[in-house]
């Protein structure tokens, strides 16, 4: 460890009871669950949806589901699905209106399988399938279209598929050669737009918007980015939003955030986010008021942190907003229209969903911003 590194190590010590102590304690959801997806809704209800582990084996991993108002302390899953399938870690996608006045759940089965609620998640539809295979990166886009990726050896195959389609849909296109180990998708308005990490580092590619959408040939790059230690994207009106982590030749770890340029099919200038702490697993919501919340693990002092910003252009200095945390496998932020939300994530080693409250609003207040 440099001289440097072990300085700034000391110095964020120091300053950990103050920190600690404007932190909340997590919130306990599940004792026992794995790939938790987040969306919160106009009126502020999160809704929250993960895959259960302590099911017998013939029941699988059942899909669950709570909806957690803005006004309440906590919500109770329960659960949706229990079909024998087992959907290998991959969290549920959640829309919150597509179509509109309508909740639907993306989750990975035997088949990709959507299910729909139009009173607020109390009832819901009987699964239907809409494509088949298993992905690690997924979003939701205008009309309900889905850009779905899944690792293939080192490349990643890219599924584009609708909430309203049928499993009749296979067509697949292979993209990011080189780059196939991680993935993220997002949408630049109706344009699908893929973030992958390989040997190599991490890059983008994007489709033209013109002809067919599952053909290599639309689609622009793979053009690298960088060498990243964790990546996420979203989309809303500031548009679509890249975050990502890195390690510099003196050990210092840095957080960037770019906008993509639709233009030019590639990230524009970088924004630091204030943290240099070893980072594992960030998280990136964008609210439809286009306030915009990073959340990560620091694995230092085993926290959950945040940073907030307008434009993406600059980011409030990073706040606690969990103490105690175990190694999270996912981290995941859900915004409501006024930056209000949740960060939830589930543990690496116990298998617990936990979550905590985040307030775009508060930490962009003047005292709060760096």
């Amino acid at each position: 460890m440099t001289v440097r590194r072990l300085a700034a190590l000391v110095a964020a010590l120091v300053l950990l009871p103050a920190a600690a102590a404007q932190a909340r304690p997590p919130v306990l959801i599940s004792t026992s669950g794995e790939a938790v997806g987040i969306a919160v809704d106009a009126a502020g209800t999160a809704h929250i949806a993960f895959n259960a582990t302590n099911y017998p084996s013939e029941q699988g991993e059942p899909l669950m589901y709570c909806a957690w108002p803005a006004h309440a302390n906590r919500c109770t899953p329960q659960p949706l699905l229990i079909d024998g399938q087992n959907p290998a870690a991959q969290p549920p996608l959640i829309a919150t209106s597509v179509p509109p006045g309508q909740l639907a759940i993306v989750s990975s089965r035997d088949t990709i399988d959507v299910i729909r609620s139009a009173d607020n998640g109390v009832t819901w539809s009987a699964p239907a399938p809409i494509g088949t295979g298993r992905w690690f990166g997924g979003s939701i886009g205008p009309g309900g279209q889905l850009a779905l990726s899944f690792r293939d050896v080192d490349y990643i195959e890219f599924y584009e598929r609708s909430l309203l389609g049928s499993a009749a849909d296979t067509a697949t296109a292979d993209l990011n050669h080189g780059y196939g180990v991680e993935s993220v998708t997002g949408f630049a308005g109706g344009i699908p737009v893929l973030v992958s990490q390989g040997e190599t580092g991490m890059a983008v590619s994007s489709w033209s918007g013109q002809g067919d959408i599952h053909d290599p040939a639309t689609w622009f790059g793979p053009y690298k980015i960088a060498r990243p230690y964790g990546f996420d994207l979203a989309s809303g009106p500031r548009g679509l939003w890249l975050v990502y982590a890195v390690i510099t030749s003196s050990a210092d770890y840095k957080i960037y955030a770019r906008r993509f340029n639709v233009a030019t099919h590639r990230f524009g200038p970088r924004h630091r986010i204030p943290g240099v702490t070893p980072i594992n697993g960030l998280g990136l919501d964008q609210s439809t008021k286009g306030r915009m919340v990073v959340a990560w693990y620091d694995d230092v002092r085993d926290r959950i942190t945040a940073s907030a910003s307008k434009t993406g252009g600059h980011w409030t200095r990073a706040k606690v907003l969990a103490t105690g945390v175990s190694l999270p496998a996912n981290v995941r932020v859900g915004l409501g229209p006024n930056g209000r939300g949740l960060v939830v994530w589930d543990d690496n080693g116990d298998n617990k969903i936990k979550g905590v409250r985040v307030d775009a609003s508060r930490m962009l207040m003047k005292k709060h911003h760096r």
